[in-house]
């Protein structure tokens, strides 16, 4: 085989790797209990934001929302904050919130991440009324 075609069968592996992890990255591997009458789009937010021990930008997190709409990055920035606000709205009442590290992106306080991770093992703290 040549030389271009070593490099190429190389290229096409790390291409490989990055759709794998990017699919990883977007993938909603996790869904919000009925009760807090999340969308799907909430729920890829959720996902991803429990993926994440830091902040998470709103650039991966408009990738986790998108739909099949062409955006311009204005749009994509104002429909990520909509669904942001609508996400803690919805959180809210059960003591939990997405944070807003100010030019770092989006994360879950350390509390709500709790409660979410352990919402059906029956092990989440109550939230003091």
């Amino acid at each position: 085989m040549s030389d271009e075609t070593y490099r190429l069968k190389a290229r096409i592996e790390v291409l490989e790797a990055e759709v794998e992890h990017l699919r990883d990255l977007l993938a909603p591997e996790w869904c919000a209990p009925s009760e807090f009458n999340t969308t799907r789009a909430h729920d890829r937010i959720l996902s991803c934001l429990l993926k994440h021990d830091r902040p998470v930008r709103d650039e991966v997190l408009w990738k986790a929302t998108r739909q099949n709409g062409d955006y311009s990055a204005i749009d994509a920035s104002n429909v990520l904050k909509v669904q942001i606000c609508h996400l803690r709205r919805k959180l809210q009442p059960f003591g939990m919130e997405v944070r807003n590290a100010h030019g770092k992106g989006y994360y879950l306080s350390p509390e709500s991440r709790e409660r979410l991770l352990n919402w059906n093992t029956g092990q989440t703290t109550q939230v003091a009324a």
